[in-house]
């Protein structure tokens, strides 16, 4: 039976020696410093390339001898992305025995929250980096006064 690691958690998962744009799709990304790119000798690589070359992930699937290995990481997300992808994935495969999941988990101040966009009435989904980094206080601060409860992990 063939065996699976996967690796789920934030950018430390994904493998942090990418920069990726907004918008961008994930099939190529650059190298983030020039370090990188002269220590390996190029500028771009896929996603592949980082779970098997850099990421702890393709590090203890080779430790582990497993036959594939499935990197989850998602940069700027939380334990609600990580949680989602993999429901997506069991959903898809019959039988999860031969499969090992590590969850790295990600900082508890990247939260997702729902919101509805003011300009189109479109429901969308403020991310969790900017409540980690506070760096749209306003949003911020909306979260704190709206969604917040301190006593939400707390059972009655």
């Amino acid at each position: 039976m063939e065996k699976i690691l996967i690796g789920v958690g934030c950018s430390h998962t994904q493998g942090c020696a990418v920069q990726l744009d907004r918008g961008t799709e994930f099939d190529e990304c650059e190298l983030a410093t020039p370090e990188l790119k002269k220590l390996y000798g190029k500028e771009k690589v896929s996603p592949e390339w980082i779970t098997e070359n850099f990421s702890w992930v393709g590090h203890l699937g080779k430790l582990l001898n497993v036959d594939r290995v499935y990197n989850f990481g998602v940069g700027g997300k939380g334990l609600e992305a990580n949680i989602r992808m993999l429901r997506n994935y069991s959903f898809r495969v019959k039988d999860l025995s031969n499969h090992l999941i590590v969850l790295q988990i990600p900082s508890l101040w990247r939260i997702e929250v729902l919101k509805i966009d003011e300009k189109n009435g479109a429901v969308i989904q403020m991310l969790g980096k900017s409540m980690h980094y506070h760096k749209d206080e306003k949003q911020f601060r909306n979260y704190l006064k709206y969604f917040h409860d301190e006593y939400f992990t707390h059972i009655d």
